[in-house]
């Protein structure tokens, strides 16, 4: 069996014949009629299954046509058809990008319009969807991948290395990474919201999280950032906690964990912050179960930035992420890894702003929402 690095050299023969060919019929749009699979395969030397498999992925992009009988043809204009345009994975679920009430379908949009403003072509493929299926060099196509932070990533992250595709992350992989990443900047907003915080006078600060904070770099960079704009430790009657859903990001999660903080400490914070929005509607419900007024006894805020207009709090303080400057930065460190492979990129942090409002005093409003 041929090595991958083998593949990738017989599959770089059938694409260079194929620019030779076209660059032979420039001027004319006419089919380009190309030899049969055991034809080429015999007058370059490499293997039947090598030309299949190129022969195939240029019928899937539209390039080629052909049937039983009567031969394979190249049919896009030769100016036209080797026009390299992006094919990004990603480790997402196919059905992520339908769902409304996570910010991934914002993400990819974002994507999209960057790539459309810096003219290329992009397609989006899961990653599931890529690693089942063999991969070739195209001259059309570079091959790209983008990092999500979840469970799936060292996966990708194999896979990425062992075709050596450019790589980009969204959110820096470790607090410490200084390259190939774009990301919101929790910590800045962190440490804004810690600030408005402690100059409002809150004294308890609860962190209602999804997983363990040793599972995500954003969490504690928000986290790290919070502490910092609390300055906590310099004032002995601050308290801060933080407690974990097991990855579950509900309203009720949010509920039952605010319930058992107060059930186990006997005590209820008065600044609820949480990475998730409904997560901290959830803590809302539980507030007013308990006749806990908010923002008057107790401030809560969201992290993620959803549209909330069916929900029974729509303007629930909350970070917005920038989803289309995220997504034009992540295009910019692919493209320029793409034209420096060999030299890291800088990595990107894109400020944040704030929505809502109403969960928060006036205070901590003035701190949040400057007057411009």
């Amino acid at each position: 069996m041929l090595t991958h690095s083998r593949k990738q050299q017989a599959s770089d023969q059938v694409f260079a014949y194929m620019k030779t060919v076209m660059g032979s019929a420039a001027g004319t749009d006419a089919p380009i009629r190309m030899p049969s699979v055991r034809q080429l395969a015999t007058h370059l030397g490499v293997s039947p299954s090598t030309v299949a498999a190129v022969y195939r992925r240029m019928k899937e992009e539209g390039v080629m046509r052909g049937a039983a009988g009567s031969g394979s043809f190249l049919t896009q204009p030769p100016n036209a058809r080797f026009e390299k345009h992006i094919r990004l994975t990603l480790n997402i679920q196919p059905e992520w990008l339908d769902d409304r009430t996570t910010w991934t379908p914002h993400l990819v949009g974002g994507l999209t319009v960057a790539a459309l403003n810096a003219k290329r072509r992009l397609t989006i493929q899961c990653m599931e969807d890529a690693l089942a299926s063999p991969r070739f060099d195209s001259p059309q196509i570079q091959d790209a991948v983008l990092i999500f932070p979840n469970k799936t990533r060292d996966r990708l992250i194999d896979w990425a290395r062992e075709y050596r595709f450019p790589t980009v992350f969204l959110n820096p992989p470790t607090e410490i990474a200084t390259e190939n990443f774009a990301s919101a900047d929790y910590f800045g907003a962190g440490r804004k919201l810690g600030e408005a915080l402690r100059l409002a006078g809150r004294k308890h600060v609860l962190f209602v999280c999804d997983r363990p904070y040793q599972k995500s770099t954003s969490n504690r960079l928000r986290i790290s950032g919070l502490l910092t704009g609390l300055e906590y430790g310099a004032d002995p009657a601050m308290r801060y906690s933080i407690v974990f859903t097991d990855g579950v990001i509900t309203e009720e999660a949010g509920r039952k964990a605010l319930s058992q903080y107060i059930e186990q400490t006997k005590s209820c914070p008065d600044a609820i912050c949480s990475p998730g929005d409904f997560l901290a509607l959830g803590c809302l419900q539980e507030m007013k179960e308990r006749g806990i007024r908010c923002p008057e006894d107790a401030s809560v805020i969201g992290g993620t930035g959803l549209n909330l207009d069916r929900s029974e709090h729509p303007q629930l303080t909350r970070i917005s992420h920038p989803f289309e400057e995220i997504g034009h930065r992540l295009i910019t460190v692919l493209l320029d890894q793409i034209a420096h492979p060999n030299r890291p990129i800088p990595g990107q942090f894109v400020p944040m702003r704030w929505l809502g409002g109403a969960t928060t005093t006036m205070e901590e409003n003035r701190i949040l929402f400057p007057a411009t």
